[in-house]
């Protein structure tokens, strides 16, 4: 019956294919025929491919299909699970982790947060990797507090001090920068371990108490 057909594969299913059924009932005489479920064979595999996700921490690609409050329902494989609310997600493919999958409790809780944090992590990781102390980079100012600013450097934070803002002495580093600015600066330091790049703006030109 239509009803135990999954919906991904209705339209692609055609005459001779070969599928693994789960027999609903078995026949009762020759008239009857077996009644057959191609939709149990479907929710089993996915049920066990969540589960292999969560113990390997593989992320999954599921589709927001509505809102909820407190969080989104979306669809993967076939399976509906609840997530962590974003905004503009409807009808969207998004990157997920699989925090619980239980088929016995029909449970399916996951977390694009997570997803993205992994994602960053990588990204923070590559970015570091190809830094080199004394090495000079363009970055764009995105954030600016008392203490200095904060350069994006292809996607990851680095802390420009404000004594390495200028040779000058300043009161702030809005005195100097703004919000957007794109500013070439030297990397002075890298600390691989707590993933912190700090930068210096001043030392890209020559230090002009040199020669007093």
């Amino acid at each position: 019956p239509n009803r135990e057909i999954p919906t991904s594969m209705v339209d692609d299913m055609k005459i001779g294919d070969c599928k693994e059924f789960y027999i609903l009932k078995e026949d009762e005489d020759e008239k009857s025929g077996m009644l057959l479920s191609l939709k149990r064979v479907a929710c089993a595999q996915a049920w066990q491919t969540l589960q292999n996700a969560k113990i390997t921490g593989e992320t999954v690609t599921a589709k927001v299909v509505s809102l909820v409050k407190g969080g989104v329902i979306v669809e993967v494989n076939d399976l509906r699970g609840t997530g962590m609310p974003f905004d503009g997600l409807m009808n969207q493919e998004i990157e997920v982790k699989v925090l619980e999958a239980d088929a016995k409790r029909n449970k399916l809780i996951l977390s694009q947060r997570q997803a993205l944090a992994e994602q960053r992590e990588q990204l923070v990781d590559e970015v570091i990797s190809n830094l080199e102390v004394d090495q000079t980079v363009e970055g764009e100012v995105v954030r600016i507090a008392d203490f200095g600013a904060f350069i994006d450097i292809n996607g990851v934070d680095g802390l420009l001090p404000i004594s390495e803002i200028s040779w000058q002495r300043i009161k702030h580093p809005s005195d100097v920068l703004t919000l957007g600015q794109k500013i070439e600066v030297k990397v002075l330091k890298i600390d691989e371990d707590l993933k912190r790049i700090s930068l210096s703006l001043k030392r890209i030109g020559d230090n002009p108490w040199e020669e007093i």
